[in-house]
């Protein structure tokens, strides 16, 4: 009689467990494994596609912004070297649009040679109270990704941040 009463109370426990993850109410912000580059090794003048890879999707979240900022330096007619930054901004519905993975196309300009940045921030407005996390960093890296991202949350909004430095050939 008492190993069926531990039994059955192991059951509820479990079966409890079970329920919690299934009604999960709370909002947070995805966790990332970090950049893919396409092309992976990028020329100046090419069109560069980045893509910032989910680990985990994110729960509860509707209006989203995704900020990407591209930095380089390039080689104007007089030879002398100048910064650049191009700064663009995507918006979506996360939730309710597109939970993919963000990604963003960039024209590299002409004459841009050697180290160049790409930092990467999104602002999620929650649908649900969201938990509190300070760091949502990746793990686990496959071949061909580069970077890193983190998350960070809150009770009304969450958000993301990372880099990625790369070669331009």
């Amino acid at each position: 009689m008492k190993h069926i009463s531990l039994l059955a109370l192991a059951a509820l426990a479990l079966a409890t467990m079970t329920g919690c993850h299934d009604d999960d109410r709370q909002s947070y912000p995805p966790t990332w494994k970090g950049f893919a580059l396409a092309p992976a090794k990028p020329v100046a003048g090419d069109s560069l596609t980045v893509t910032a890879l989910q680990d985990h999707k994110g729960h509860l979240i509707n209006a989203t912004q995704y900020t990407w900022t591209l930095s380089c330096t390039v080689v104007n007619g007089d030879g002398n070297f100048e910064d650049y930054t191009l700064t663009e901004t995507d918006r979506t519905n996360y939730d309710g649009l597109n939970s993919s993975d963000p990604t963003h196309r960039f024209l590299l300009p002409e004459g841009a040679q050697g180290r160049a940045t790409i930092a990467f921030r999104a602002v999620y407005n929650y649908s649900a109270q969201g938990i509190d996390v300070s760091y949502g960093g990746d793990y686990e890296r496959p071949a061909g990704v580069m970077g890193s991202i983190l998350s960070q949350s809150g009770q009304m909004s969450g958000g993301a941040s990372g880099t990625v430095v790369f070669n331009i050939n």
